[in-house]
């Protein structure tokens, strides 16, 4: 099914942060391949409509049959940073030109995947901490 896919985007992980981007690109009419190892989670993706591949996303041929070569990006949010940086290697050498966009948890993560060719690098805690923080000192602002 992914043969017909181009300029898609490929959500690597199926959990919390994964659904959630697969929701926001949808509402968007974009097309998404997910690539989840947690066999569990292919239900919820059948039930939410969008085509799942089970495997690990940093193996090649696993994002080879997610399209990487027609994709439009690459979204590595799984829960760990080893295997989100070990995806924008791998996103990175199969698409030199795919935009990629990681998870980091750890701070020092955040380098380590910008070195390992991520365009972009979003830290949930980090964003969680300072909208709540912006929140507590202007709480009537928008």
């Amino acid at each position: 099914m992914t043969d017909s896919y181009s300029d898609h985007f490929i959500v690597c992980g199926y959990g919390r942060v994964g659904r959630q981007v697969s929701r926001d690109l949808r509402r968007h009419d974009a097309q998404i391949v997910v690539v989840d190892q947690n066999p569990m989670h292919r239900e919820a993706a059948r039930v939410d409509g969008v085509v799942y591949i089970e495997g690990q996303a940093s193996d090649d041929e696993v994002l080879i049959q997610a399209g990487i070569a027609r994709a439009s990006a690459v979204i590595a949010c799984v829960d760990s940073d080893a295997e989100n940086i070990f995806i924008a290697l791998s996103a990175r050498e199969l698409n030199s030109t795919i935009r990629v966009i990681a998870r980091a948890s750890a701070d020092d993560a955040e380098h380590k995947l910008i070195r390992a060719g991520a365009n972009d690098v979003i830290s949930p805690y980090k964003m969680t901490g300072t909208e709540m923080a912006r929140l507590a000192l202007s709480p009537d602002a928008p």
